[in-house]
């Protein structure tokens, strides 16, 4: 009786918090949320509107759908926080370039590697990112270039085993390149396939965690958050990564690891910078590696299973990438070890733009979130957003808009990035990587190792599906996701000039 009673003391005083908060929050902001057009409903009513959805799928379409409803912006509230929504390039300009706007709000708090750049403090991401800046320059990109390579290389020795023998999914191939690519960067460390596996697991159980506490609004709260079997469960995945972390950092640091092959990975850059003044702490390599991780290579084997389910849906796109292979390459495409330069792989722009159409119409990250950090005036339409807004930019929403890409914008058409297409364009309409002020430092490295797979995978494969376009479903979590599996069919080229 007596455990019964303090289990339901607790479960009021959580609730009054919970009641007290939304109470608090309104008041705050209720003059914006009135003036702003948007679904009129008071704190936690949304979340009923959001959840009557049947699966991910369809509360995806319902938020998407928010957009059409009121277009450019809009303003709502989920749970007890208030958002300000836009799909508006010019009103996403605003949001990514003002300094009062740069500060990553709630949703990175859940991230759960606040030392690293991606959900970093603003007051500290400045100074962080210029010490970082060496570790994504343009000389150590180019070094990486061979061991994307060998990555690649191993991969495509794999997929041989699939040729001619119908659809697989090809997921799992593709995550474990990812996986070992990144691992190569950050640690200067190959991987087997069965680790690439563990960790790719691991990863997803962590970031499924992550976006489940963003969709349950009670959890926001740490103390309601803290107590719960979601806590423990992205406790034991965050152990998972740190435990690995640490152990490469001790090895480094005692002189167990090849020196060439640290130097320029991501970890050897911070060791540099801690050696030249930073002093990094423990807390801050776990972080930095983390993010890298578990964001760089979920985001990239996202994007690059989307890109080759577009290849193998569209054979005409293929015979273009096979056509500038073979006119950027010439002879040397016979080469079975074939090392592409930078300044080569810089010039293959119909490759380039098949990457940057796919990125456009299933961009790993559908929103980029911030958080005013002083009361903001827009500058459109005397849209005044006060200190602690959280801002949302739809990104999936942007890159289908058909008032920015044409009425066409849900097809897959690589040409939209010709330069004759896309030169009156603003540079906010394609956000894939963000923009302006905290642009992903990472978007050059991802783009080399992108191009690099295209260039590899077609060069050696012909890919197929049974898959329809138009019958594809997607759903959000912390990345985009498709609804089934990434089913292709892949036969081989000739080693004869493609």
């Amino acid at each position: 009786m007596y455990e019964t009673d303090l289990l339901m003391c607790i479960a009021f005083i959580l609730l009054f918090m919970y009641i007290s908060g939304a109470i608090r929050d309104y008041m705050k902001y209720r003059r914006q949320f009135w003036n702003i057009r948007g679904p009129k409903s008071l704190p936690l009513t949304i979340i009923a509107y959001i959840f009557t959805a049947r699966s991910n799928a369809d509360r995806f379409e319902v938020l998407q759908n928010l957009s059409k409803r009121y277009p450019r912006y809009y303003s709502v509230w989920f749970g007890t926080k208030y958002l300000f929504v836009t799909d508006d390039p010019h009103v996403s300009q605003k949001l990514l370039t003002i300094p009062d706007c740069v500060e990553k709000n709630f949703f990175m708090d859940f991230f759960g590697f606040p030392r690293g750049l991606i959900a970093m403090k603003s007051d500290r991401w400045k100074y962080e990112r210029k010490l970082l800046n060496s570790s994504f320059s343009l000389s150590t990109l180019q070094s990486y270039v061979p061991i994307f390579t060998k990555c690649i290389t191993k991969s495509i020795e794999h997929l041989k085993a699939n040729c001619d023998k119908g659809e697989f999914d090809i997921k799992h191939d593709v995550t474990v390149v990812v996986m070992n690519a990144v691992m190569n960067t950050t640690f200067g460390k190959d991987i087997s396939r069965d680790v690439a596996k563990i960790f790719m697991e691991n990863t997803d159980k962590y970031l499924d965690n992550i976006w489940n506490r963003a969709m349950m609004p009670h959890y926001h709260y740490d103390l309601i958050y803290n107590l719960s079997s979601l806590k423990r469960d992205q406790d034991k995945n965050r152990k998972f990564f740190f435990d690995f972390i640490t152990n490469e950092w001790n090895q480094i640091q005692n002189g167990n690891c090849n020196d060439a092959d640290v130097e320029n990975s991501f970890i050897g850059q911070l060791l540099k910078v801690s050696k030249n003044g930073r002093n990094y702490e423990i807390e801050d390599i776990l972080d930095h590696c983390g993010t890298m991780m578990v964001a760089a290579a979920d985001t990239m084997s996202t994007a690059l299973n989307f890109i080759v389910l577009m290849l193998a849906m569209h054979e005409n796109v293929q015979d273009c990438i096979i056509k500038e292979i073979n006119d950027v390459l010439g002879d040397e495409c016979m080469k079975e070890d074939l090392i592409i330069d930078y300044e080569k792989l810089s010039t293959l722009k119909y490759v380039e733009m098949t990457i940057k159409e796919a990125l456009r119409l299933f961009t790993p990250a559908t929103g980029l979130f911030r958080e005013t950090k002083a009361d903001v005036d827009l500058g459109i339409e005397n849209i005044q957003l006060p200190k602690g807004t959280n801002l949302v930019i739809n990104i999936y929403g942007l890159h289908r808009k058909k008032e920015i890409w044409g009425d066409d914008a849900h097809l897959f058409k690589p040409e939209r990035f010709d330069f004759e297409n896309s030169y009156d364009k603003s540079p906010f309409a394609f956000l894939p990587f963000a923009s302006g002020i905290r642009m992903c430092v990472g978007n050059r490295y991802a783009m080399i190792f992108m191009k690099l797979i295209v260039l590899h995978y077609v060069k050696n494969f012909h890919f197929s599906t049974s898959l329809k376009y138009d019958e594809m479903r997607v759903k959000a979590g912390i990345t985009l996701k498709l609804i089934g599996n990434h089913l292709v069919k892949i036969t081989r080229r000739g080693t004869e000039r493609l």
